[in-house]
């Protein structure tokens, strides 16, 4: 319970102007009011605020811009969220090592410029990444975007980073260079953690230089076995794709449509990023263009350089297009490749036993697939029951494909009665150990983590 010694003690270390007690709609997690915001300005303050919550058995989240807060269980409790709003600093550059070091709350959209002024970037897109994301919500989340077909995901480029602990104490991880293989892997063990083990108060990344040209194209498809036979060639031959997505019609309209391409009324749809060298980019769309036609594309177009643009962004930042929806509800399913379109399958026939409109993107190199659901209008009663049961449902469809679902984020009923992780594994036990060992008193962000964590 917070209590105004406490708050006074707060205060104190990051000034009162950074201590917000009124107006926190904005700062809600699954609809639970914090009862004060904090914005330290520096590892220290952060460290002395974290230890101070420790003493007093105060829950803790931490936040980068919010976009992901929807990610995980219901908390169990909320008293203190802490903002990293203010750790938005570029530590150390060295362009000619192709590394940067940064504090945790700068925006993605804000470090891209700043390495696009040398003719770098870091290859990450994911969604919201445009405007809002931060470094530290990247590796909290583990989130990523159609650049992963290339580039991997923040595990591939994550080198070192600092965190603070619940007890205030700092613990640094790998380094500043590339070639650092020094200590235990801690970077990996923050990575997807959801800020249940401490807060990343700084990273180092390794970057890439930007590509000379970025070209694309579309394709539709007339059904689900024609597109599975052209993306299999695809995916066995020697192109190097920067994007590889996949679409079913309801994602389509979203994606495509609104940008002004036509879908010609076929239900599915390809879009492929290809970037480099603009004499090898112009060839591989070439050579891509044929392979698609005869293994059973209905409609090509590769993309003039607007357009293409456009439809980049449109694909990236999909999931804030289809969450705006109301009563939507987003599900991410890992499978083997090979299972790719069998998910796309299960799905629709899931959410059409549901009556619910079902949108699903593939990430065809991968083996990713988001599954979105929502009803098809915004007063129904019946939507929670519906959503309940087709995420129950497509679960253990995706249990028996050999997959695994998450629930990245519903209405807090529906992410009560269905569950957000789903079954836990032997592993489990480990990862509670983990936990005990790095946060014995459970302050920080408590429930929100796979098993209760």
């Amino acid at each position: 319970m917070l209590n105004h010694s406490f708050l006074e003690g707060i205060g104190r270390v990051v000034g009162p102007e950074d201590l917000c007690t009124s107006d926190l709609k904005n700062y809600t997690v699954d609809g639970i009011l914090p009862k004060a915001v904090v914005f330290p300005e520096d590892v220290k303050e952060l460290s002395s605020m974290l230890f101070m919550a420790d003493e007093e058995r105060l829950s803790v989240v931490p936040r980068g811009s919010g976009t992901k807060m929807g990610l995980g269980s219901v908390p169990e409790r909320v008293d203190l969220v802490v903002s990293l709003d203010r750790l938005n600093q570029v530590v150390e550059y060295e362009p000619a090592d192709l590394t940067i070091t940064v504090k945790a709350g700068i925006r993605l959209a804000d470090l891209q410029m700043v390495l696009g002024e040398r003719g770098q970037f870091l290859p990450l897109d994911p969604p919201f990444g445009g405007k809002a994301t931060t470094i530290g919500g990247i590796i909290a989340t583990n989130s990523s975007g159609p650049l992963r077909c290339r580039y991997g995901t923040i595990r591939d480029m994550l080198i070192g980073l600092r965190a603070v602990k619940p007890d205030g104490g700092i613990i640094k991880g790998g380094g500043k260079v590339v070639k650092n293989v020094a200590g235990y892997d801690l970077n990996k063990l923050f990575i997807g953690s959801l800020g249940t083990l401490g807060v990343v108060a700084e990273a180092s990344l390794k970057l890439q230089p930007l590509p000379e040209t970025k070209r694309e194209l579309v394709a539709f498809f007339p059904s689900l076995q024609a597109a599975s036979q052209a993306s299999s060639v695809v995916l066995e031959s020697q192109f190097e794709l920067t994007i590889f997505e996949f679409f079913n019609r309801s994602a389509s309209r979203h994606a495509f449509e609104v940008t002004g391409l036509e879908t010609d009324g076929y239900p599915y749809g390809l879009f492929v990023g290809v970037d480099g060298p603009s004499g090898a980019v112009s060839w591989q769309l070439r050579k891509l263009s044929g392979i698609l036609s005869v293994n059973g594309a209905a409609s090509i177009m590769v993309l003039d350089e607007g357009k293409g643009k456009g439809c980049r962004e449109r694909v990236r930042n999909l999931t804030p297009t289809m969450l705006s929806l109301p009563g939507s509800a987003s599900c991410k399913v890992s499978v083997l490749i090979s299972e790719t379109f069998r998910v796309f399958q299960v799905s629709e026939e899931t959410g059409n036993r549901h009556s619910l409109v079902t949108s699903v993107v593939g990430r065809l190199a991968n083996g990713i697939v988001y599954v979105y659901f929502f009803p098809e209008r915004t007063t129904d009663a019946t939507s929670i029951d519906r959503l309940v049961g087709a995420i129950s449902e497509l679960r253990g469809l995706v249990s028996e494909l050999g997959g695994h679902l998450v629930v990245e984020c519903a209405p807090p009923e529906v992410k009560k009665r269905a569950g957000v992780w789903g079954e836990s594994g032997d592993d489990i036990v480990i990862m509670r150990g983990i936990k005990k060992a790095m946060d014995p008193h459970s302050i920080l962000n408590p429930g929100r983590f796979l098993g209760g964590i």
